[in-house]
Order: structure tokens, then sequence, then C-alpha cells
């Protein structure tokens, strides 16, 4: 689920400290991320 991850870098990381906070929360929550990634 690689390709997950990286969707949701390109859809939330709007910065270096967001980063670690999307790579965290794509872990433990994909959904959060498909969400954020579909709202924009």
């Amino acid at each position: 689920m690689q390709w997950s991850n990286m969707l949701c870098s390109r859809g939330l990381v709007k910065g270096e400290q967001m980063e670690n906070y999307v790579k965290e929360t794509c872990e433990t929550g994909m959904k959060y991320c498909f969400e954020s990634y579909s709202k924009g």
C-alpha cells in the first residue's frame, strides 16, 4: 500500500512540517488520507 502513502503525501504535504504528520496519518488512518486527498 505504498502507492496510497504517495497519494497522501502529494495531497496533504504543504511543507516539511506536515510531511511526518501525513506519513503517520497515512499508516494509522488511510481513510483520513483518502478523504483529505479527495477534498484537496
